[in-house]
């Protein structure tokens, strides 16, 4: 896991995040005094799997941190036994590598995105709130209204060419959240 300011002397922290989340599946928070929104949406799209704004509470810190290396280590109960089939074979998700493949061609998810595309997927027709889908995935509630789960759905559908106007897989439900419709294969 790493936390990374993005106020480094010699580089741009976005293009360390970038690099990181090519080597791998590494847990990344982001610490900035970059607070707009768009700001926060732009982190998240890089791949962060957390966003947390100057001045901060080291203690706040620490439990985010807490809260993305337990997340590391749980597995969806729904789905540890072995892979998922969907559309006669069209998206395979295999939760033990943490591999997505579309259509033949493997695609890069962060850990976070992972998670929850694979939350989403275990539960075909089921309407996840983003509430639920912050508490099961990221590990956290949110007293206010938190789009960090709108960002990683967005991130999700670029990646797997899901449309958000006509979705095969993640259909948005207004008001309320997010539905994964592929058909599981048998």
């Amino acid at each position: 896991m790493v936390v990374l300011d993005l106020s480094l002397p010699d580089i741009p922290g976005e293009l360390v995040c970038q690099e990181l989340k090519r080597l791998g599946d590494i847990p990344v928070i982001m610490l900035t005094a970059k607070s707009s929104e768009e700001q926060r949406l732009f982190g998240f799209s890089l791949g962060a799997d957390d966003y947390v704004v100057k001045p901060f509470s080291a203690r706040e810190l620490v439990f985010r941190v807490k809260i993305a290396l337990k997340r590391m280590s749980d597995t969806t109960p729904d789905t540890a036994a072995g892979k998922l089939s969907f559309n006669k074979g069209a998206l395979l998700l295999d939760p033990v590598c943490y591999h997505a493949v579309i259509s033949g061609i493997p695609v890069e998810l962060s850990a976070t995105e992972f998670k929850l595309l694979l939350r989403i997927a275990a539960s075909p027709g089921k309407v996840f709130s983003r509430e639920e889908l912050l508490e099961k995935v990221l590990g956290y509630s949110c007293d206010g209204y938190d789009r960090c789960i709108d960002a990683h759905i967005k991130n999700i559908r670029h990646k797997i060419g899901d449309r958000p106007k006509n979705p095969v897989y993640i259909e948005s439900v207004y008001g309320v959240g997010y539905r994964f419709n592929g058909v599981k294969d048998t």
